[in-house]
C-alpha cells in the first residue's frame, strides 16, 4: 500500500522507518535519488572506487525540499551545498570527509566489512526487533532546523515546471547536455 502518490518518497520513509539500523553497501555510482537513499540508511559503507553526486544543478532541476533536508540533517548545510550547489563527482575519500559515508574500504573487502558490522558485536545485544526496546534510539533525537538554506514551506511546486528544470529534464532524458536559455 502506497503512503502517497510519490513512490519514491513512500521508499525512503520505509527505510527510515525499518525497526532495525539500515546499512548502505556502495560499490560504484550512487547520484540523485541514488545517493538520497544511501543517505536515508543508518549507516553508510563504501569501497574506495565508489562515486557520488547530486546533479540537479547541472539539469537546471530544484531538488525536492524533503530531500535536500534530508542531506542538510545528515551531513549539514555547507556539506550540502557544496553537494547541490557544485554539482561534482565526489570520490569516496571526499565523501567519508563530507561524512556522506562513514568508513571506506578496498572493494574487495567491502562485503566482509558490511557483514561484521551488521553482526553483533561483543558486549552488544543483537539488534533485534522483537526487542522491547527501540534499537534505534537515536531516531528519537529531534533535529534541529537548519539556520538559512532551505527554508519552511518548500519551493512552490510552479518552479519544476518552468523552461529551465523542463530542459535540463529533457537532456537527460536524451543523454545530451542541456542548452539552457536565457540568464
Amino acid at each position: 500500500m502506497l503512503l502517497s502518490s510519490n513512490p519514491f518518497d513512500d521508499m525512503i520513509r520505509a527505510i527510515e522507518a525499518f525497526p532495525t539500523p539500515v546499512i548502505a553497501m556502495l560499490n560504484g555510482f550512487a547520484f540523485g535519488g541514488g545517493l538520497e537513499m544511501a543517505v536515508a540508511c543508518d549507516i553508510r559503507i563504501a569501497s574506495d572506487q565508489a562515486v557520488f553526486g547530486m546533479t540537479p544543478a547541472r539539469l537546471g532541476i530544484i531538488y525536492r525540499p524533503a530531500g535536500l533536508m534530508r542531506f542538510v540533517n545528515t551531513i549539514g548545510l555547507p556539506a550540502t551545498k557544496e553537494l547541490f550547489y557544485t554539482a561534482r563527482k565526489v570520490s569516496a575519500r571526499r565523501a567519508l570527509d563530507l561524512k556522506l559515508v562513514g568508513r571506506v574500504c578496498p572493494p574487495e573487502e567491502l562485503r566482509q566489512v558490511v557483514l561484521e558490522m551488521a553482526r553483533r558485536s561483543p558486549g552488544t545485544p543483537p539488534l533485534d526487533p522483537r526487542h522491547e526496546a527501540d534499537p534505534r534510539p537515536v531516531h528519537a533525537v529531534p533535529r534541529p532546523p537548519p539556520r538559512g538554506g532551505f527554508g519552511g514551506g518548500g519551493a512552490d511546486p510552479r518552479l519544476h515546471e518552468q523552461p529551465r528544470p523542463l530542459e535540463g529534464k529533457q537532456a537527460f532524458l536524451e543523454k545530451r547536455k542541456p542548452k539552457f536559455q536565457g540568464r
